[in-house]
């Protein structure tokens, strides 16, 4: 049984307009300042070698500048409620060897659900591209990873996710499908220290309103995102990662994100 809290913070990084930077002038809606900040509480729980559940609860404060009219907003409250299962088909109870490269057990299914618990926020700004700003909908998340060692320090892994958004919410939005394919190795030079680098493709659709798409929404962006765990305690661990963006392209006119820093700590017991 695990727990970890943690925080995702981001800012605005500009205005875009395809891969470039927008002209001027920009947008009323578009030309914005935002800081935004989502605190998460994250269980989990291993059942059984091959089957491990979660739940996670986020909380979002979001402050947001207009730049053109000089009024400013706050959003705060609770978004939805997570569930996961994460499924190694191929993992064995009690002790075994390590794991060859291209063994099956480094296999890994994921499958997730956020249920429409949390408050009604206001807010529309993407920042982490994977969570709708409040409730009225159910999203689905399903993904699949691989993770293999290449030595006693260094392992290789990669995976894919996609989230959809199930139903919609009762005013005619639909959050656009959205897909990430990541790679990336660790290396743990030391018994309490590992680092990490990876390399996150991501692809969002368009949103829907009213079954019509909203042309300022969806596109393509690029991340590469050093990290680092460090083991404190016994049953204490600490992560920090920052996601750096390398290269979007946005459809029309978008107000894009600065780096995303993300820091825990997980409790295990």
């Amino acid at each position: 049984m695990s727990v970890r809290l943690g925080v995702t913070t981001t800012s605005d990084g500009g205005v875009a307009k395809g891969t470039k930077d927008a002209p001027e002038p920009v947008p009323l809606v578009q030309d914005i300042d935002f800081r935004r900040t989502v605190a998460m509480v994250e269980l989990h729980y291993q059942a059984s070698a091959r089957v491990g559940i979660g739940l996670s609860l986020p909380r979002l404060h979001m402050d947001t500048e207009n730049n053109q009219t000089g009024v400013e907003s706050t959003d705060q409250g609770w978004m939805d409620l997570g569930a996961w299962l994460l499924w190694f088909p191929w993992e064995e109870e009690g002790e075994h060897p390590p794991h060859e490269f291209l063994s099956l057990h480094n296999l890994s299914f994921s499958f997730g659900i956020t249920l429409p618990t949390g408050d009604e926020l206001i807010g529309s700004t993407p920042a982490l591209h994977f969570s709708q700003l409040g409730s009225g909908s159910i999203d689905v998340r399903v993904g699949a990873a691989c993770n293999a060692p290449v030595s006693g320090t260094v392992r290789l892994f990669a995976g894919t996710d996609a989230v959809f958004d199930a139903e919609g919410d009762t005013g005619g939005f639909r959050s656009g499908t959205t897909y990430d394919w990541r790679i990336g190795a660790t290396w743990t030079p030391l018994p309490w220290l590992c680092a990490m680098l990876s390399f996150d493709a991501i692809y969002k659709e368009p949103s829907l309103l009213d079954q019509v798409e909203l042309v300022e929404s969806g596109g393509t962006w690029w991340f590469v995102t050093p990290g680092a765990v460090v083991r404190a305690w016994p049953g204490v661990v600490f992560d920090v990662a920052v996601a750096i963006p390398v290269y979007r392209r946005v459809h029309s006119v978008q107000t894009f994100t600065d780096n995303v820093w993300t820091f825990g700590m997980t409790f295990s017991w």
